[in-house]
C-alpha cells in the first residue's frame, strides 16, 4: 500500500491514515473478526438494530471470548475517549 502512495499525493504514507480509522461491530459475525484485523482501541459495538436484536448482537459478541477490558473498551470506552477528543475540523474553524 505505501509504496503506491506517492501517486496519491498525501503527507504521509497510506498506512498511516489506515491506522485512524474506526469500524464497528455493526454484524455480529464481524465480532470475531475483531480479534484478528482490528486495533481493539479502534472498535465500537453497533448492533445493527433493527436488523439485529440488540440481545443477539451482544451474545454473539460475548461468544467471541475477548478478554474483560477489549470488550469494555469496544462496548463503552472507545466511543467515550472519541466524544472527549477535539476534533480537527474544530480546531481549523475561524471564529
Amino acid at each position: 500500500m505505501d509504496k503506491n502512495g506517492k501517486k496519491a499525493i498525501c503527507r504521509k504514507l497510506p498506512s498511516t491514515y489506515l491506522k485512524r480509522m474506526y469500524t464497528d461491530t455493526v454484524s455480529p459475525q464481524r465480532s470475531h473478526g475483531v480479534r484478528v484485523v482490528s486495533r481493539p482501541d479502534h472498535v465500537m459495538y453497533g448492533s445493527d438494530y433493527p436488523c439485529w436484536m440488540p440481545a443477539d448482537a451482544l451474545r454473539f459478541f460475548n461468544e467471541v471470548g475477548l478478554p474483560e477490558d477489549v470488550q469494555q473498551k469496544i462496548l463503552s470506552g472507545n466511543a467515550r475517549a472519541s466524544a472527549a477528543r477535539p476534533r480537527a475540523c474544530n480546531r481549523l474553524r475561524k471564529h
